[in-house]
C-alpha cells in the first residue's frame, strides 16, 4: 500500500522536523541532491536547464544545480523572479551560493528572468522544473505560464521537482496548463495529487527520503499550528471549531480545564469538558467560557458511554485523557470511545497509559 501525503501534512512535517533539531536547510540540501542523483541515472555529463522560481521549490533547484556542476554537467539556471521576492532563508542562502559559484565556474550560466519575453526555447538535454511545486493555486500567471509552455515544447527529458508546476498537489487536476514531466522526484511521501493525476504529467515517480523523522508526523509539534484556519471577521460562535475534552478524576481537575482553555486560546469557539461530577465545579471555576458536562461521580465509567458519544456528535475533535486516571474500567471505556467516536482524536496524559495501542492502530480515523 502506498502511503500518500497531503501537502499541508508535508508543511507540518517540515516545521516539526526543524523543532526536533533538523534545520530546513538540511532538508532542502537533501532534496536537491536527490534530484541531481536522479539526473545522474538518466544521462552522464549532459546539458541541463533548470527553471527555478522564488520559493522552496526554486531552492531545491539551486541545490540541484550545484551538485550537477560538481559532477561536470553544463547547467543553465533560469531564475524567474527577483531576489527581493525570495522569502525563505533557505532559498535565499542557496541562491547566494549558486551566484557565488557562477562567478568562477564556466559550466554554470545564470539567467535572471523578469518577464515572458525573456524566456526562449532551450537546447538542453534535460530540463528541471523547479518552479512552483506545491505552491500552485489556480491558473498559472506569467512569466511562469510561459516557462511551462517552453518546457513542454522542448524535446528534452523533463524532471519535475516534487510536483509538476501547474498541477494541483491535492487533487492532481490541471486548471490551465502544467509541466508534462518524464520523471517526478517527490520528497518523503508522494503527494495525493501525484497519485490521482494523469500519468502524462507525472511520468515515472521517484519518492526520495530527505531525512524527515517519523517523530515529525507521529507527535504534535509547532508545525501543527499551521493547520489552524484563519478566522473570518464575520464568523459567529461555532464556525471556528468545537472541541470536546474528556478527562478529570476525583484527584485531578486542572488538566482538563487547562486543555479546554488552551483550545479556546488557539481559536476554538466552543470547548466542552466532560468530567466526573466530583470535579465539575472546580473546572467551571476556571472560566465562565468553559462548558462542563457531568459524568459519573468520581471517575469515568462504562455508564458514561452514551453521554460521551452524544457529546462527541457536536464536536469537531476530541481530546481524551487529561487527568482521567488509570482505572481499569476507564481504560476499557476509552478503548470503546477510540473505536466509536468518528472524529479526530487527541490522546493525552493518562490515556497513553491505559488505551490499548492495538485499538489505536486498527482505527481508521485520525489520531494524534
Amino acid at each position: 500500500m502506498v502511503i500518500k501525503m497531503d501537502p499541508m501534512d508535508m508543511m507540518v512535517a517540515d516545521a516539526n522536523s526543524e523543532a526536533l533539531g533538523i534545520p530546513r536547510i538540511v532538508l532542502m540540501e537533501n532534496a536537491g541532491k536527490c534530484v541531481a542523483e536522479k539526473i545522474f541515472t538518466i544521462s552522464k555529463k549532459c546539458k541541463v536547464a533548470i527553471y527555478a522560481a522564488k520559493g522552496g521549490n526554486g531552492g531545491d533547484g539551486f541545490v540541484t544545480a550545484r551538485h550537477l556542476i560538481q559532477q561536470g554537467y553544463d547547467v543553465e539556471l533560469y531564475f524567474i523572479g527577483t531576489e527581493s521576492e525570495i522569502k525563505s532563508n533557505e532559498t535565499r542562502m542557496n541562491w547566494n551560493i549558486i551566484q557565488n559559484l557562477g562567478l568562477y565556474n564556466s559550466s554554470l550560466n545564470i539567467f535572471k528572468i523578469h518577464d515572458s519575453s525573456q524566456i526562449e526555447p532551450t537546447h538542453a538535454d534535460i530540463i528541471v522544473d523547479a518552479l512552483m511545486g506545491t505552491g500552485v493555486n489556480g491558473k498559472l500567471r506569467e512569466p511562469i505560464s510561459r516557462a511551462v509552455e517552453v518546457i513542454n515544447d522542448s524535446d528534452a527529458v523533463v524532471v519535475a521537482v516534487d510536483i509538476p508546476t501547474g498541477m494541483d498537489p491535492r487533487t492532481g487536476s490541471v486548471s490551465d496548463r502544467a509541466v508534462m514531466a518524464n520523471h517526478s522526484v517527490t520528497f518523503h511521501k508522494p503527494k495525493t495529487g501525484l497519485l490521482n493525476a494523469d500519468s502524462k504529467y507525472v511520468g515515472n515517480l521517484t519518492v526520495c527520503d530527505i531525512g524527515i523523522p517519523m517523530e515529525a508526523e507521529l507527535f504534535t509539534g509547532p508545525g501543527d499550528i499551521l493547520r489552524l484556519n484563519r478566522r473570518e471577521l464575520n464568523s459567529h460562535k461555532g464556525q471556528n471549531g468545537r472541541v470536546l475534552i474528556l478527562g478529570g478524576s476525583e484527584n485531578y481537575s486542572g488538566a482538563p480545564a487547562l486543555a479546554a482553555l488552551a483550545a479556546l486560546r488557539s481559536g476554538v469557539d466552543i470547548a466542552t469538558v466532560a468530567c466526573p461530577k466530583s470535579v465539575s465545579s472546580s473546572i467551571r471555576s476556571y472560566s465562565p467560557d468553559l462548558i462542563v458536562r457531568d459524568l459519573s461521580e468520581d471517575y469515568v465509567r462504562f455508564e458514561d458511554s452514551s453521554d460521551i458519544l452524544e457529546l462527541s456528535d457536536s464536536a469537531n475533535s476530541v481530546v481524551i485523557g487529561c487527568g482521567i486516571g488509570i482505572k481499569d474500567e476507564t481504560g476499557l471505556l476509552l478503548n470503546e470511545m477510540v473505536e466509536k467516536i468518528q472524529k479526530p482524536i487527541v490522546l493525552d496524559a493518562d490515556a497513553l497509559k491505559i488505551v490499548d495501542m492495538n485499538v489505536v492502530k486498527d482505527s481508521e480515523k485520525k489520531l494524534y
